[in-house]
């Protein structure tokens, strides 16, 4: 009995070593050189696979079947590849932080906190890019000094990034018109404290060789490629000086002469690997409910010249969504235009525009099929509404807010108990408002 197995065993060890041996040989035969004639090896490599006796050796649970070793005599650039992937995309309109929504986030020792404020929100913004922008500088002189919530001159906080975060932001969108409030050292000191928050961002610049750094992004294997301009600086590109050259991407909304420009760094995106291209814009007039002609015809411009998704804001209500068929090396593909994603989290009501309290989060899949062609697919929207209540209120403070899915709560027949019926209403006008405004080309998601 030892004897026949190490008769098995011995038979089993020159076999393996028989096939070690001659796939080795097969590779060195397949491998191309200039000298060698690469058909003439092919065919040694099947008459040795055909040669090869039809011998099967089972150890533990590996087979190895000789004969099947023909296979390896293809040609291995004739094997496909599977290039196929995903990567989820989602995009928020604007944190802006008037007095209401910065002094509801402080504690009784002068530090502040926003996470409770995203509780709802949070499980919606589950993409693996999440973009939000934020108008106005983040505690621009360090230490949450000289914080304020006024217009022109914004200081916010720099715990809103952590909120931002914990509702699962993770790119911050900076080119907007409120970019300047806190001149060059605001900007610099906002940079600073995006990277101390872990977070990524796009839109504003240090100097002239980070202007022409793309921001591209490797998501799954998928390389995304983001660049954000801005219409506006509230006329305060001035106090830049020379630097105003780099330090944000500005266009004109009411021409179409910056379009070369922009599709240049579309153009360089895609030389440096960018799979797809998505493209913040803040642009438009505020509290409007649709572009202008000329925003249609630049967005139309753009997306034909190679953006994929483009993403407007800073009207503070949402407008309409399109999806246009463009052709991309000879393939139809659909490509998106957001002309405004509305506010997100902020509290203007006091305007008395209802409409301001409403916005969307818009959500896409990148998609790479097995032959490396990338699309845009499954494309939806998600009304939201900010919305304040005493009950949410925190540490003392007279109100709080809360981020709603807004179909959610429109759906329900009766009044949820965690939220008020005045709230349950805003939630059903919220709905209509945003559906009706935004139109159908895109689906609609209500949360459930």
């Amino acid at each position: 009995m030892k004897k026949e197995r190490f008769q098995t065993v011995h038979y089993a060890a020159i076999t393996i070593a028989l096939v070690i041996a001659n796939i080795f040989m097969l590779f060195v035969l397949l491998k191309p050189h200039d000298d060698v004639d690469y058909e003439s090896n092919k065919a040694i490599a099947v008459n040795m696979a055909d040669s090869l006796p039809e011998t099967t050796t089972v150890i533990d649970t590996t087979v190895i079947n000789s004969s099947s070793l023909a296979v390896l005599s293809q040609d291995i650039t004739d094997v496909p590849v599977d290039l196929s992937a995903k990567a989820t995309v989602s995009f928020a309109g604007d944190f802006m932080l008037h007095y209401g929504p910065m002094y509801a986030g402080r504690k009784d020792d002068g530090t502040f906190d926003y996470t409770e404020f995203m509780n709802d929100i949070k499980p919606y913004v589950n993409g693996e890019l999440n973009i939000s922008d934020i108008e106005g500088p983040v505690n621009a002189f360090g230490n949450n000094e000289d914080l304020s919530p006024d217009y022109h001159s914004f200081n916010y906080p720099q715990q809103i990034l952590d909120g931002m975060k914990y509702a699962g932001f993770n790119t911050i969108v900076t080119a907007n018109n409120h970019a300047y409030d806190k001149g060059w050292d605001g900007l610099v000191q906002m940079r600073k404290n995006i990277k101390d928050a872990g977070l990524d961002f796009v839109g504003t610049y240090m100097s002239k060789e980070e202007y022409d750094q793309y921001f591209i992004k490797e998501i799954n294997g998928i390389k995304i490629g983001v660049v954000a301009w801005s219409a506006h600086d509230n006329g305060l590109g001035q106090i830049m000086g020379d630097r105003v050259s780099y330090t944000m991407r500005k266009f004109d909304e009411e021409s179409m002469d910056d379009v070369p420009r922009m599709l240049d760094d579309v153009n360089k995106m895609r030389q440096q690997g960018a799979e797809v291209i998505l493209m913040p814009l803040h642009w438009g007039e505020e509290y409007q409910d649709e572009p202008s002609n000329m925003q249609q015809n630049i967005a139309k411009a753009l997306i034909e010249g190679g953006v994929d998704i483009l993403v407007g804001d800073h009207p503070h209500c949402v407008q309409p969504m399109e999806v246009y068929r463009v052709n991309r090396n000879g393939r139809i593909k659909d490509a998106i235009c957001i002309y405004s994603l509305g506010n997100f989290f902020a509290d203007q009501i006091a305007l008395g525009v209802p409409k301001t309290q409403y916005g969307m989060l818009v959500k896409a899949d990148i998609v790479r099929d097995k032959e490396g062609d990338v699309t845009v697919q499954n494309t939806n929207y998600m009304p939201t509404i900010c919305y304040t209540d005493e009950k949410k209120a925190l540490f003392g403070n007279e109100i709080g807010y809360s981020l709603l899915p807004a179909g959610k709560y429109a759906k329900m027949e009766t009044a949820p108990e965690n939220i008020s019926y005045e709230v349950w209403q805003q939630a059903k006008d919220a709905w209509a408002h945003v559906c009706q405004i935004v139109g159908n080309n895109v689906n609609a998601y209500d949360g459930n």
